[in-house]
């Protein structure tokens, strides 16, 4: 059996940190209020939407690793125990509350796997023989439900070893397999990532929107890639991740009421990931690379290392998977808001999406555009192998057009050859023009025909640079309505 070497270990944190974060405080900041406001009884509750919740198991064995199912927050709730024997974890408790509990966003989960870690690789163990089958020549189990919750972090040495990047591409893999949504913390403090789970592709990765989780970029399997995928307000990334798992139940939920021509592109993990991403907050932060009103054209690294694609906007998020999908179109124009899961191949590599920016007096376009697609764990024998791994290379562009549907310039562009993931932020576009989102293919693995993309954007109004006075607020400025930009 292999092992991932010295120095493994698995980090859980005090529940104190959740008495600290009063709930109000936090649904407030990542737009929660706000969709509440907006929806009224209508707003999602995740109903329908099952979950895996896999904790770090303390203590002598049994280990502690089940959430308390005698809090009245939990009532109501299913839980199958697929750690074996264990006790009640503080921790798992607390992860539990925002994750899936009665208060929360998703109180409509009632179906919860709770499983144990504990890297004994044994049959009750979620990296061995309960699920992952870490060490072995086992394919990892099917996971039937819609998100995995790790709010837990794996440090080995050396961080970038063979069997670490078996145990991130198992993790791949179940999500490009079973279209699970797979999200993951960070480490707090600003030393750079351990090695699981954050170095996976597929995943959502979590940090802190107070830039105090561990920055990117990545430090295993292809070192350099862009990480974290987005952050949420908390001390600790133990209760910022499950915030997002919450967020990606509503928007399955969502999803799954969709017409049946358009429900399962929907609900794909590579659009949840795009649509989080496209609706989170990147004006609220004094240090990331966002925070320029005169973005570069060109940029090779799509995320900020500390604050990713930003912070996690349940409204702006929702507000994006409420519209159709919208399929790219050569004579047609699109609405301003929209998302759509496609293909692009060697035979078509390019899709285009036209978008009339509304004109307003003394007001200027925000421009969120986002794109994920899955890195592919390729089999070639008769037992399960993660060593062929493979990721397309696709760019994303904004582009001029003649006012109609011919191209022009390159306005901005993110082109990294690295990740499987683009991002462009631009906070200021002149109103009433025509612009071009461009998806580009440049490069696919050898016997790979055709790659699927999630792509979605979110234009809205701001007021012109000039209008704007300098201000200065925290994280609490998500519900800002205004920008905080210098002026030009």
């Amino acid at each position: 059996m292999r092992r991932l070497g010295l120095g493994f270990a698995v980090l859980a944190l005090s529940l104190l940190a959740v008495e600290r974060c009063a709930a109000q405080t936090y649904l407030d900041l990542i737009g929660y209020s706000a969709l509440q406001q907006r929806l009224g009884a209508a707003t999602p509750t995740g109903a329908g939407i099952t979950m895996s919740q896999i904790e770090g198991g303390f203590g002598d064995p049994p280990a502690n690793y089940r959430p308390d199912v005698t809090n009245p927050n939990f009532s109501g709730k299913t839980f199958n125990f697929l750690g074996g024997p264990g006790g009640v974890s503080g921790h798992a408790t607390g992860v539990g509350l925002i994750q899936f509990g009665n208060a929360g966003m998703a109180s409509g989960v009632s179906t919860i796997d709770s499983y144990c870690l504990v890297f004994d690789f044994g049959s009750t163990d979620w990296a061995g023989g309960a699920f992952l089958n870490f060490g072995t020549s086992l394919v990892p189990a099917v996971e039937t439900r819609r998100i995995q919750n790790h709010s837990w972090v794996g440090i080995a040495n050396p961080v970038d070893s063979p069997g670490v990047r078996d145990f991130l591409r198992r993790l791949d893999h179940v999500v490009e397999r079973d279209n699970a949504v797979i999200v993951v913390g960070q480490n707090n403090g600003t030393a750079p990532m351990p090695s699981l789970l954050g170095n996976a592709y597929n995943v959502i990765a979590v940090g802190l929107s107070n830039g105090g989780g561990s920055p990117g970029p990545s430090t295993a399997d292809t070192p350099g890639r862009a990480k974290p995928d987005l952050v949420a307000p908390d001390s600790f990334t133990s209760f910022s991740t499950p915030q997002v798992s919450a967020a990606a139940a509503l928007l399955l939920e969502t999803a799954d009421a969709k017409p049946i021509g358009e429900r399962e592109n929907a609900g794909r993990a590579a659009t949840i990931k795009s649509i989080l991403q496209t609706g989170a907050v990147r004006n609220i932060f004094d240090f990331s690379i966002f925070n320029d009103p005169n973005p570069p054209q060109t940029r090779t690294l799509p995320l900020d290392p500390r604050v990713g694609a930003g912070q996690l906007n349940t409204n702006r998020s929702h507000l994006i998977m409420e519209q159709s999908e919208q399929n790219p179109s050569t004579t047609e124009t699109r609405h301003v808001i929209g998302w759509d899961y496609d293909t692009v191949s060697a035979a078509n590599p390019t899709r285009h999406y036209f978008i009339d920016l509304p004109v307003g007096a003394g007001e200027s376009q925000e421009a969120n555009i986002s794109m994920n697609w899955l890195r592919r764990i390729v089999q070639d024998g008769p037992d399960f192998s993660t060593d062929n791994p493979t990721v397309a290379q696709i760019f994303l562009r904004l582009r001029e057009t003649d006012g109609a549907f011919g191209l022009g310039d390159v306005l901005y562009e993110s082109v990294s050859t690295i990740d499987n993931v683009q991002l462009l932020y631009v906070p200021y576009l002149a109103y009433g023009q025509r612009v071009a989102i461009e998806v580009d293919l440049q490069l696919l693995p050898a016997g790979q025909t055709e790659e699927n993309y999630a792509i979605s954007w979110l234009f809205t109004p701001v007021p012109e640079p000039t209008s704007l006075l300098l201000g200065s607020t925290g994280v609490a400025g998500v519900i800002w309505i205004t920008r905080r930009r210098r002026r030009r």
